[in-house]
């Protein structure tokens, strides 16, 4: 399996106060550039590609633009690849139009929910600085299915997980609780003193109280990472992009609307973890392999610090090497959240021992 986050365009028609995008360029992926990536990422010998359609806010480019996404995708699939597409939006450009195409070709939908509207319209604002919360909604009641959704966990949110819960499960079929670092618009990135930013152990303590609220509910929301971890404990290995170290070493590969090709697409601009120009292209599973080498530099560079020691290194591997590079300014660190991710990992390992021992 593969998956692909294919970066649209930089613009966006919203403001975000802690969004992680430097700059929002009006630039934006030509046909030609679409073409050769779906041809070049369907020639690569795998069962199934997972294609993200990603942004700045991808809807801009229009329904026709996404309508060639499909043309392609069957003009190119002789091999019959199972083929899965998510698109990542704001929703505030949800049209019923889109809706409709969006269902007729299966594409899951991504959203960004930030809690209820007191929290959501802080942070979620449009370009004149207002709150966007209304709008979303509207557009997610007109859908048929409920969108999923992406939750960060910021300052605002201590204290409020009840009404984040409550307001993610009404409003979508399954959520993540992201982990917040600095970066893009913030004008505090790269520094750890973010007023934006839980401490470890304030994130640790949040997400105990989600996992809490989680684990009471008779019908629970699909909530991640929490359902992730307990997965992990489950079957001995990491689960999701933030924990897994298979996800930065081959299963992810990110691409710019320029048709540059990057280990993840939180690297872009980093010549680090550039790997090729679709134009320039070497097989896609050559550029796989380059991308693999860092990574596995950084995993024996945790061990040395001491993480191979911790009893859950094998399900959290450090966390994600470009939140460390954001944070710290390399990628040998570990996780800023690292406390927290203890303190969650604990609590959620002695609720599975006593299932298992029966108490």
């Amino acid at each position: 399996m593969l998956t692909a986050v294919i970066e649209l365009t930089e613009s966006c028609n919203l403001g975000c106060t802690f969004c992680l995008r430097p700059s929002f360029k009006q630039v934006f992926m030509s046909s030609k550039i679409l073409e050769k990536t779906i041809k070049t990422l369907l020639e690569y010998r795998t069962e199934r590609i997972d294609f993200i359609w990603h942004g700045g806010e991808p809807l801009i480019l229009g329904l026709p633009f996404f309508k060639k996404i499909i043309k392609f995708q069957k003009r190119y699939n002789p091999k019959k690849i199972k083929i899965i597409n998510n698109v990542q939006t704001n929703a505030t450009l949800l049209s019923k139009e889109f809706q409709l195409f969006f269902k007729l070709n299966s594409f899951n939908v991504g959203t960004s929910i930030q809690g209820p509207q007191e929290i959501h319209d802080l942070t979620r604002i449009d370009l004149m600085g207002n709150g966007t919360y209304n709008g979303v909604i509207k557009n997610i009641k007109d859908m048929e299915l409920k969108p999923s959704a992406i939750t960060v966990l910021t300052t605002e949110i201590l204290g409020k997980e009840m009404e984040t819960y409550n307001t993610l499960k009404k409003y979508s079929r399954g959520a993540r609780i992201s982990e917040y670092f600095p970066g893009g618009k913030n004008p505090n990135k790269k520094k750890v003193k973010d007023p934006t930013m839980p401490t470890p152990k304030e994130y640790g303590k949040s997400m105990i109280k989600f996992y809490n609220i989680w684990k009471k509910d008779k019908n629970p929301l699909e909530l991640r990472p929490i359902t992730e971890i307990i997965k992990s404990f489950i079957r001995k290995k990491s689960e999701g992009c933030i924990y897994s170290q298979q996800a930065c070493n081959f299963g992810v590969i990110g691409i710019t609307e320029n048709g540059d090709f990057y280990t993840c697409l939180r690297a872009k601009g980093n010549p680090k973890f550039f790997l090729g120009n679709i134009q320039k292209i070497n097989p896609l599973k050559k550029i796989l392999i380059l991308g693999k080498r860092d990574y596995n530099k950084r995993i024996n560079s945790l061990k040395k610090q001491g993480c191979n020691k911790c009893e859950f290194f094998n399900y959290c591997n450090g966390g994600c090497p470009q939140e460390s590079l954001k944070i710290f300014g390399d990628y040998s660190h570990k996780t800023y959240y690292c406390e927290g991710r203890k303190m969650l990992f604990k609590e959620i390992k002695k609720d599975l021992e006593r299932l298992k021992n029966g108490i």
